[in-house]
């Protein structure tokens, strides 16, 4: 859920966080198709990830989207 926050706010590509050493690594848009790869490591990484939260209704129909994605239980 975090990587697809991620690569919505940015418009990143292949998004990977590192939980235990607060980084993440991703693709970002540079122009066109083209895209460079950068590293960055947070401080507070669920600081940053709550800063990647907007309020718009888009948004928050994205949020609501993922949810239910994530908390999807499948009967047998």
């Amino acid at each position: 859920m975090h990587r697809a926050i991620i690569k919505k706010y940015f418009e990143a590509k292949h998004v990977n966080i590192d939980y235990q050493n607060q980084s993440i690594d991703l693709k970002l848009p540079v122009g066109g198709k083209k895209y460079t790869a950068i590293t960055f490591e947070c401080q507070d990484l669920e600081r940053f990830l709550r800063s990647c939260l907007k309020k718009d209704e888009k948004s928050l129909y994205f949020y609501q989207n993922l949810l239910v994605h994530y908390n999807v239980i499948s009967a047998a």
